[in-house]
């Protein structure tokens, strides 16, 4: 057989393997498409369900130190952290709408995007006003509201980062610790990237990493 011949087969045999990938491919995708819209066609059909006794955000507002933002020229904060207290609050971040729309009816889906919208509000408040405090020279303020954020679920990496950071300039390796472990139960995509930074604090002048 000549060198012709082989490149006849070789050519043919990649074709023949590239259409069967494609096939194999085409195939996964028209299945996924069909199992979407199964999903949706149910969730669309889905009664509304009682959303009253979900795990609801309620913001602290009477223990955090919400006046001394105002002492320290952030009222714009206070104020806001103020009406959402008076919002309701839940993290749904891990839940598509069909998701939602299954457990709770379609009917629920506007108030729990709206509810949900508050909670992203909210965390991104409060990483403002830590990063803030923390500017003007209010570490031990920041510290409790990036502390609440971080108890509420909050996956901002800046929330993480800044309250670590604090804990590896106190001194505080038992806190820091404790933060990555908060941190590696985040199920969101920064939750890895939030772990990485903070295993890079030192806690003293070795610059031997947490583990």
């Amino acid at each position: 057989m000549g060198i012709g011949s082989y490149a006849f087969i070789i050519i043919m045999t990649t074709c023949f393997l590239i259409m069967r990938a494609n096939t194999i491919s085409n195939r996964k995708r028209t299945q996924e498409t069909q199992d979407f819209w199964s999903r949706e066609n149910e969730a669309n059909s889905v009664r509304r369900k009682d959303i009253s006794t979900l795990d609801y955000v309620q913001i602290p507002i009477q223990t955090l130190p919400v006046n001394e933002l105002d002492t320290f020229g952030m009222s714009k904060y206070s104020k806001e952290l103020a009406r959402l207290a008076n919002e309701k609050i839940i993290n749904l971040s891990s839940y598509t709408n069909t998701d939602l729309k299954l457990m709770y009816g379609p009917a629920n889906l506007n108030d729990l995007t709206k509810y949900d919208l508050n909670y992203t509000a909210l965390i991104r408040l409060l990483d403002n006003i830590g990063k803030d405090l923390i500017s003007s020279g209010n570490e031990d303020t920041a510290v409790i509201f990036l502390e609440y954020a971080v108890s509420i679920g909050s996956d901002i990496t800046s929330t993480y980062t800044a309250l670590g950071t604090i804990y590896h300039s106190k001194k505080e390796p038992e806190k820091l610790n404790r933060l990555i472990g908060t941190a590696e139960k985040l199920t969101s995509l920064s939750g890895t990237g939030i772990v990485s930074k903070l295993k890079e604090l030192n806690i003293d002048d070795t610059k031997a990493p947490f583990l």
